[in-house]
């Protein structure tokens, strides 16, 4: 029964974690499609400039709150995420020869690098899509307007993209997942090894 409260709250809270990070992502996808409308030509173009301006604002206030509010809790994700898989993965390997047991512990094994992947992901979408206002910005038919300059420093802000982090030292991009997943899947092959070779 505490298995399935703590699974539960866990499946709960990471759930959340992911919705909240790709509302954010979608806050920034809103704006550069809005960028991208922006018209020189348009006698209303100033004042969407000027709307945008705020919506971008608008995104960035709400990644750094996320990033404020989630990046304890990325931490632990993170930790307990990456001790279960190091859990998972010693215990699927010592024992072979109980397949049952091997099937249980490679299934969480993969949940554990699943929820893993998951928050990686959604973190990811937020980098890219922050990092791309900018592009969108460049992409509008801003030659000839009279807000050039409020673009240009739109572009120059959204050079800075928002992220969510660990504890503010690990950054939960792909990039990130790929080099947290190469360390574990060396590690546990080097433990494979030193198991087969006591075997011999």
């Amino acid at each position: 029964m505490g298995g399935f409260i703590g699974g539960g709250s866990i499946i709960g809270a990471t759930t959340f974690n992911l919705i909240v990070i790709i509302h954010g992502s979608a806050k920034f996808a809103i704006l550069r499609k809005k960028l991208e409308m922006i018209n020189s030509n348009d006698p209303d173009a100033d004042k969407d400039v000027i709307a945008c301006i705020k919506d971008h604002q608008n995104a960035i206030s709400f990644a750094d709150a996320l990033e404020r509010i989630i990046n304890v809790l990325a931490l632990a994700q993170f930790v307990i995420s990456t001790g279960l898989v190091c859990f998972a993965g010693f215990q699927a390997t010592s024992m072979m020869e109980n397949k049952a047991r091997l099937m249980q512990y490679s299934m969480f094994l993969n949940s554990a690098i699943l929820e893993l992947f998951m928050f990686s992901f959604s973190g990811n979408a937020l980098i890219d899509e922050s990092d791309a206002v900018g592009e969108s910005a460049y992409c509008s038919h801003w030659i000839g307007g009279t807000f050039s300059r409020s673009l240009q420093i739109l572009m120059l802000r959204s050079k800075v993209p928002s992220k969510i982090t660990a504890a503010k030292f690990y950054s939960m991009s792909l990039q990130s997942f790929s080099q947290v997943s190469r360390l574990l899947c060396q590690t546990i092959s080097k433990f494979n090894f030193k198991v087969i070779y006591q075997e011999i």
